[in-house]
């Protein structure tokens, strides 16, 4: 993953509403959580899967995705925001385990390097959950 973390702001990116936030719908993604801070995600109106890393640190949270709208955009992109989503109302990933965003504490420097950044493909099967969100 080449694209450095920074700080985001759903807050800012639900409120000014963003295509990237109108976009993220998790009952309509495919999640599969790859490691502790780590996710790959699939959108039904986006290209292939991509590798996501997301904590809460202290009162912000910090992230960052492989796709170029993360890329070429300041803010949080669909597929970060679709984390956070279903972190908020408790959805499942493709393993039936709640999307659960951790708290961490950072060392200085930290720049989430050692998360795992496997780009394989989220459920082969193209099996996807539908659903209006709350």
């Amino acid at each position: 993953m080449s694209a450095e973390p920074r700080t985001l702001n759903f807050r800012q990116e639900r409120d000014t509403p963003t295509t990237s936030f109108d976009r993220a719908d998790p009952r309509a993604a495919l999640i599969e959580q790859q490691g502790p801070h780590a996710w790959t995600v699939s959108l039904p109106d986006g290209e292939g899967t991509h590798s996501v890393v997301l904590v809460e640190d202290g009162d912000e949270f910090l992230g960052r995705c492989t796709c170029d709208g993360f890329e070429f955009h300041n803010g949080a992109c669909a597929h970060l925001c679709t984390l956070r989503k279903a972190a908020v109302i408790g959805y499942p990933d493709v393993n039936g385990t709640p999307v659960r965003v951790e708290q961490v504490h950072r060392p200085d420097g930290d720049d989430l390097a050692d998360q795992h950044d496997d780009t394989e493909r989220v459920r082969e099967d193209g099996d996807r959950r539908r659903g209006e969100l709350l």
